[in-house]
């Protein structure tokens, strides 16, 4: 690793940076710097790029979704992505660069969720935000299926969960919300760095059943601290940690049923050994799987395109080879023929 990219993952992992304390002016530091990010994305002539909303499950709740698509050679998908940030943090607009790149690399189209963070809005707000948002978008493709739109889209439309670190962890629960309830099936999930496990305590970390706890947890960026404290500001009651498997998705008694999936984890994350071993879980019970860690790179390296370009090379043709992408359309007669504007 470029030994300015450590130093500054050193520096990160600071304890003066705390995120009980600290996560308000966390959200504001991210707003600032993605408000540059999103004016030049509306400047883009070749995407398609507005905002909507779907109402929660409570009906009391309207769920914000940011929708990307490319203009041209679109690829007939649909990417339903929950975006990172401990369940605190982060937002449509903060990884709005991200999903353009993620729409221009896929050529998929991707809706992104934004879903209600804690500690306002604690467990399972998130949760039943982005399983709202991934029911609504099924249904409407599987049973509701307007006549519409163009005959390229079908009931078959394939339909992806995706989501990085938290949002690993919500795209992986939705799914076996789906499978569980048996409303539909997904056709994949892309789990990038997620979230998976439930025991950070000191003497879990010191058995050493995963090692990357203790070896990646104090000075690369993500600590062991903060992602206690995460979970501290996202749960009502810290034993759903142990308990829940809609907050740890180890927890589920019973992965057969879930759809294809592709995990990547990453060698300096402390979260990377729980990753791979929720894909030894997927693949025991018959799933489905492809994973692996990515080489030489920290937890969050999906929003650092710029820092290591070549994990993204590697990380594009991995969401490529899995997609498995054929058919091309042309978005603009979807959105002309829906009525739906920019932002």
């Amino acid at each position: 690793m470029n030994s300015l990219i450590r130093l500054g993952l050193r520096i990160a992992s600071l304890p003066i940076l705390d995120v009980k304390k600290r996560y308000p002016l966390m959200r504001k530091v991210q707003e600032a710097i993605s408000k540059e990010e999103v004016e030049l994305a509306l400047e883009k002539t070749d995407y398609i790029l507005f905002d909507d909303y779907l109402l929660s499950d409570d009906q009391e709740y309207h769920v914000p979704i940011r929708i990307f698509s490319p203009t041209k050679n679109v690829h007939l998908g649909i990417i339903i992505f929950f975006h990172g940030g401990g369940y605190v943090t982060g937002n449509v607009d903060t990884y709005t660069k991200t999903c353009l790149e993620l729409a221009e690399v896929s050529r998929h189209i991707i809706f992104s969720v934004d879903y209600r963070l804690a500690p306002e809005n604690p467990y399972p707000a998130a949760v039943n935000d982005c399983y709202t948002v991934a029911w609504e978008i099924a249904n409407y493709f599987r049973n509701e299926f307007p006549k519409n739109l163009p005959n390229e889209f079908s009931k078959k439309t394939p339909i992806y969960l995706m989501g990085d670190s938290a949002g690993g962890n919500l795209a992986a629960v939705v799914s076996q919300l789906l499978t569980e309830q048996m409303d539909f099936q997904v056709d994949g999930q892309i789990l990038l760095y997620p979230a998976v496990g439930n025991d950070y305590s000191d003497e879990f970390v010191e058995s050493g059943i995963f090692p990357s706890l203790k070896e990646k947890g104090f000075d690369f960026g993500l600590t062991l601290q903060n992602l206690r404290d995460y979970y501290d500001l996202y749960l009502p009651d810290p034993k759903l940690l142990k308990t829940d498997s809609k907050v740890s998705p180890l927890l589920n008694h019973d992965f057969r049923g879930l759809p294809p999936t592709l995990l990547i984890t990453a060698e300096h994350d402390l979260l990377r050994d729980e990753g791979m071993f929720y894909a030894q879980k997927l693949k025991d019970a018959g799933v489905k799987i492809e994973s692996y860690i990515m080489p030489d790179v920290p937890h969050g390296f999906l929003t650092r395109s710029i820092l290591f370009p070549e994990a993204h090379k590697k990380l594009s043709k991995s969401i490529n080879d899995f997609l498995h992408v054929t058919e091309i359309i042309n978005p603009e007669e979807i959105f002309e023929q829906e009525g739906l504007g920019e932002i």
